[in-house]
């Protein structure tokens, strides 16, 4: 039951869920207290900064749940920079365990909003069972005023949904309704101005002849990311100078990368910088330049060399990859597979099969797969065997995806690929057959583009936008009515 890392850690981490979640079943709770205090005893000769800082508040919360309330204490104030981070854990597991007044004392301690709040709702959740509603509609406004502190829109809207779901548990539905509301003008009254959106519109609009249109949508784009800081800023930026180079504006789109680029490295974070220089590695790939990304994974690699513990190397190295990855040096990118995370060699090796089936080389991509076989991959090679205009092998590969979820994810871009080819009757059954409404938009959507600015091609297209949101198909949109997209682009708030 205990591991060993690829550096040698001792893994706590086997043992930690098994003491929280057996605390509480009947006639183990012995063996859970055993878990707890092996968790924390290996948890000691952890010495990697990061995997202390991400491990030791699970451990704690296995301590509490089974007894330890001291030890668990004590394990986040001597071994954590911020001991909230672990006294949230500590909070939620003493109220799940029923523990309501130690939970409700562990909250005076905690002065970060967003954890007080975690903690409420738990203690929320577990009184909504009972018959003292007083209880629980003064746990859902202490959480809501606590929501209410937090600075950041997605916590708020998540805090508030979790506080609406146990009040509606607890039969009242009229203060969950309340509550569901309030979270509801929040988020529209906080909705960005959708950058990524508006560079989408304007690329639509550049390539179907709208060089003023595209031009004013890259506009708002860029002025939207004024209201965008720090590692989501990096994010926008990188966005607009593609859609500059996208839209016949490359010498503008390189200068903002150049400064993108500066803005990435001077992030505090280190996690935030390493990936902020990944993604500009991605920018410069998509605008053909590999040279670029090559040269910044070799940053990031220096990056990860000089990284102060273990895991923040292997996260590094990640991020390296991905730039690599974008330079489309395959080799490279499998050189670094055994530095990765171990949870994250497989979306590398799926990147990989994607970046192959791109270059057209399906023979690659399927050795790849055959090697490590995670069916996520079966997507990208069903989408290049359909590229080549070969239906049954492309309905075949779909088919070897066990999960309906996947499965239906992987078809969209295998339709778009049919219809490339001139598969439209093949297309069009796959579609049919997609029951989650997002998908079959989006594949409706890839047929309508290939029909052109024909009634035929608005019918499919209207029936779509009937099953899917228009923000995610500008660019088939604009194949088939682009006079529309000036419309479109009204339809993006301007303002936060």
């Amino acid at each position: 039951m205990v591991g060993i890392d690829r550096d040698g850690d001792l893994d706590a981490w086997d043992t930690t869920p098994g003491a929280r979640g057996m605390s509480t079943a009947p006639g183990l709770a012995a063996q859970a207290a055993e878990f707890a205090v092996t968790s924390a005893r290996l948890a000691a000769d952890i010495d990697d900064p990061d995997d202390v800082d991400w491990l030791y508040p699970h451990v704690a919360a296995g301590l509490e749940a089974t007894g330890h309330h001291q030890q668990a204490i004590d394990l986040v104030s001597h071994f954590l920079n911020d001991p909230e981070d672990g006294l949230v854990e500590i909070g939620i597991a003493a109220a799940e365990a029923g523990d309501l007044d130690r939970a409700l004392k562990l909250t005076e301690r905690i002065t970060e909003p967003i954890y007080r709040a975690r903690v409420l709702n738990a203690a929320g959740r577990m009184t909504a069972g009972s018959r003292d509603p007083a209880l629980t509609l003064g746990l859902a406004r202490q959480a809501c005023d606590a929501t209410d502190e937090v600075p950041y829109l997605h916590w708020r809207v998540t805090l508030s949904a979790d506080t609406a779901d146990f009040l509606l548990r607890a039969g009242q539905e009229e203060h969950a309704h309340a509550v569901v509301k309030r979270a509801t003008n929040m988020a529209r009254r906080g909705r960005g101005p959708g950058v990524r959106t508006l560079v989408k519109l304007a690329v639509a609009a550049g390539r179907s002849g709208q060089r003023g249109e595209a031009a004013r949508l890259i506009h708002r784009a860029e002025q939207a990311v004024d209201a965008s800081a720090g590692y989501a800023r990096v994010l926008d930026l990188a966005e607009v100078a593609e859609g500059l180079h996208h839209t016949g504006r490359p010498a503008e789109g390189d200068e903002l990368l150049r400064r993108v680029l500066h803005e990435s490295r001077t992030l505090a974070d280190p996690g935030e910088r390493s990936e902020g220089l990944e993604r500009v590695a991605e920018a410069f790939g998509r605008v053909g330049k590999p040279d670029g990304a090559a040269g910044l994974a070799r940053e990031i690699l220096d990056l990860a060399g000089t990284a102060d513990s273990p895991s923040r190397r292997r996260w590094d190295t990640y991020a390296a990859a991905g730039a690599l990855l974008a330079a489309g040096d395959i080799d490279a990118v499998l050189r670094l597979e055994d530095g990765l995370p171990e949870d994250a060699v497989d979306e590398i090796l799926i990147g990989v099969v994607g970046k192959l089936v791109d270059a057209w080389d399906l023979a690659a991509a399927e050795l790849i797969f055959d090697r490590h076989g995670d069916e996520r991959a079966l997507g990208y090679l069903a989408a290049g065997a359909a590229a080549t205009g070969d239906v049954a092998r492309a309905t075949e590969l779909l088919e070897e995806i066990s999960s309906p979820a996947l499965r239906e994810a992987a078809t969209p871009a295998v339709v778009k690929a049919l219809c490339r080819v001139g598969a439209r009757a093949a297309a069009r059954a796959l579609a049919d057959v997609l029951t989650a409404p997002e998908h079959r938009g989006q594949a409706l959507a890839a047929l309508a583009q290939s029909l052109g600015p024909c009634p035929q091609g608005r019918l499919v297209l209207v029936e779509a936008l009937s099953w899917g949101p228009w923000e995610q198909v500008p660019e088939e949109i604009a194949g088939v009515v682009p006079e529309h997209l000036p419309l479109l682009a009204d339809l993006v708030p301007a303002e936060g």
